[in-house]
């Protein structure tokens, strides 16, 4: 994979994006940022968690939604110039990095074969449960630090701090998650936990911006969920004690996956229309607002990545067959195997508990299988 060409291309159409917006044009430049995630970025998101981290990862794929939203909201140009060109920044910085480390290397996709699509296959079922408890005690983290960067993204500093200490001491000193740590796992685990609360508090401290400590609290939630898997509860005096159960969600995936469907058709027929520019900005709407916005493909990402990826494929395909002028043939059979696949992702959630505690227990897997995730094929 040509890293410095990726990344090229993507500062050619941020840029591009940029120059649009300071001449008013709104449309041009969100659908060029939105053509530079979707198209090309999502192919280096592996590559750096790999090379550099998840969270470097989460925190550039962040800033594209973000100056996404600042378009559509009609911020001021210099706003958005200036965001455009640090993440262009942002991401030329980490080249050095994916050049000299693991090069990931794409197989061919399900599009780029003659080969079926492979049948599902049963996750095996996690050695050891996670408690309940747990999952809530790590959720409750995961949510006041994810305060905190709102609120520190609203100029409130301290505010801020005070969020993420009460994050670290209400929940995870006053709960015994740390004890447990310290008891079950190691000291040295229980350390770093410890100072990654005290680095987020330095990030606030040194006016590092709100969406690194959005993705800071994130990236603990999910090595706090990696120390959970058969770790006992504490009772006031130190015992195991059981968890109560919690009740399970009640997220309507089968109408969201309709949502998807719905948008995807009215895509369609705009393409057929004659209009298949409009029709890759409504594809590409249709990820962004509803797949992404929805927590559906997070939700799908932490059970199945095999099963995300070739969803997110079905996007990038109808794309292609868009600007490729395919025909209603073509499209049609596009459009039922990604039908096929949102249903597989529905039936994921079909025992009803999509609750953050049964999202917690498929995280744990998330690491491992997105630094592998197939990479998407890419249509510029």
């Amino acid at each position: 994979m040509d890293y410095a060409d990726l990344i090229g291309r993507i500062d050619e159409r941020l840029t591009g994006a940029d120059a649009a917006y300071q001449q008013g044009d709104a449309d041009t430049a969100k659908d060029a940022v939105q053509s530079a995630y979707f198209e090309i970025f999502e192919n280096l998101e592996g590559p750096i968690r790999v090379n550099v981290s998840a969270a470097r990862s989460y925190e550039l794929e962040a800033e594209f939604g973000d100056i996404r939203k600042l378009i559509m909201q009609g911020a001021p140009p210099a706003v958005v110039h200036d965001r455009i060109v640090a993440q262009i920044a942002a991401i030329r910085a980490v080249l050095p990095d994916l050049e000299s480390g693991v090069r990931l290397r794409g197989e061919p996709g399900r599009y780029e074969t003659e080969e079926p699509a492979p049948e599902p296959v049963a996750e095996p079922a996690a050695d050891q449960p996670i408690e309940p408890e747990w999952q809530a005690v790590v959720e409750g983290i995961g949510a006041r630090i994810a305060e905190a960067a709102i609120v520190y993204e609203q100029g409130e500093a301290e505010k801020a701090v005070d969020l993420v200490l009460k994050a670290q001491f209400d929940g995870y000193k006053n709960s015994l998650l740390e004890t447990a740590v310290r008891r079950y796992r190691s000291s040295g685990a229980d350390a770093a936990i410890n100072g990654e609360f005290t680095r987020i508090v330095g990030l606030i401290r040194d006016g590092r911006p709100a969406r690194m400590v959005a993705a800071s609290g994130k990236q603990m939630v999910v090595e706090l969920t990696d120390l959970l898997p058969g770790l006992p509860l504490l009772g006031d005096n130190g015992t195991a004690r059981p968890a109560p159960v919690p009740a399970a969600a009640d997220k309507d995936w089968a109408q969201v996956g309709a949502q998807v469907m719905a948008a995807v058709d009215r895509a369609i027929a705009t393409h057929a229309a004659g209009d298949s520019k409009a029709a890759v900005s409504d594809i590409q709407n249709t990820y962004f607002d509803i797949f992404e916005a929805s927590g559906m493909e997070g939700a799908i990402g932490l059970r199945d990545a095999g099963l995300k990826a070739d969803i997110e494929s079905h996007f990038s395909h109808l794309t292609a067959l868009f600007k490729a002028g395919a025909g209603a043939d073509d499209i049609a059979a596009a459009r039922a195997a990604m039908q096929a696949d949102l249903d597989r992702g529905v039936a994921l959630f079909a025992a009803g508990d999509d609750s953050p505690w049964s999202l917690f227990l498929y995280s744990l897997l998330i690491i491992v299988r997105e630094g592998f995730e197939a990479i998407l094929i890419v249509t510029a």
